[in-house]
């Protein structure tokens, strides 16, 4: 599969999402993960600017810091934010939350700060209590979902052997379930490369991570590490979709 031309394209009021991480440095292998990642995140987001349209991020530390390089160049480029980041109070007030408040990123990025959420049982408030951990990431991605028109899927850690729920697996069911156009992107590593495997078997898997795509695309981005390709027709398939009248209006997704 050849990459689609980015022609003609214009997302300006289009909220693009993007949910992963760099996995865990043992799950790599023989590849750079973290290269062919940030990779992608870096083709990703700059098209995404370029062509008009805001990132939605939840605010993870392996993709934060590039995410930013690269929105700041377009910085005055526009009267609304490039950039929408959603953070759980449970962190807000450490090193990154500080950084995303600085004067430089005033008028660049929107934070969204969610409560912290402290269920029944637990046996404190922070973070390093799974059960608040685990809520309060629940509610931090229920509204970083409400912040999108359509998402992509990409890396993610596993969590193997603990009580913590992946987000990268939360997040994307959460968008699923919320009828979001949804890019599964399985040929990188992480969560999402264990996602792509459960579904990869079935005929109709192109229906319920890619909504719009047709199924040889979506087969390929189930198992591509083809960053650039990825990225096309991805960004390609949003300004189809656009045009096709397929995003709810933001208010009205954003209050449901």
């Amino acid at each position: 599969m050849t990459a689609s031309r980015l022609v003609d394209i214009n997302l300006s009021g289009l909220r693009i999402g993007l949910s992963g991480a760099v996995p865990d440095q043992a799950e790599w292998g023989a590849r750079a993960l973290d290269w062919e990642i940030l990779k992608f995140v870096s083709t990703f987001a700059d098209a995404v600017f370029r062509y008009g349209g805001r990132l939605v991020h939840g605010c993870h530390p392996s993709f934060t810091p590039r995410i930013l390089g690269l929105a700041e160049p377009y910085k005055g480029t526009r009267s609304s934010p490039l950039v929408t980041f959603v953070m759980s109070e449970l962190w807000s007030g450490e090193h990154l939350g500080s950084q995303l408040r600085q004067e430089r990123y005033q008028g660049l990025v929107e934070l969204i700060e969610v409560d912290r959420v402290v269920p029944p049982g637990a046996s404190g408030d922070s973070a390093s209590d799974s059960l608040v951990r685990n809520a309060s990431l629940t509610a931090m991605r229920q509204r970083l979902i409400a912040e999108m028109d359509v998402l992509a899927v990409i890396g993610g850690k596993r969590w193997a052997g603990t009580a913590l729920r992946p987000g990268t697996l939360e997040e994307l069911e959460l968008a699923l379930a919320r009828k979001i156009p949804t890019f599964l992107l399985g040929g990188f590593g992480g969560m999402a490369e264990e996602l792509a495997r459960r579904t990869g078997g079935e005929s109709d898997s192109h229906e319920h991570f890619a909504h719009g795509l047709d199924p040889e695309t979506s087969r390929y981005l189930l198992s591509t590490a083809n960053a650039a390709t990825a990225s096309a027709l991805i960004i390609n398939t949003c300004q189809r979709l656009q045009d096709e009248g397929k995003f709810m209006p933001p208010l009205t997704q954003a209050t449901e």
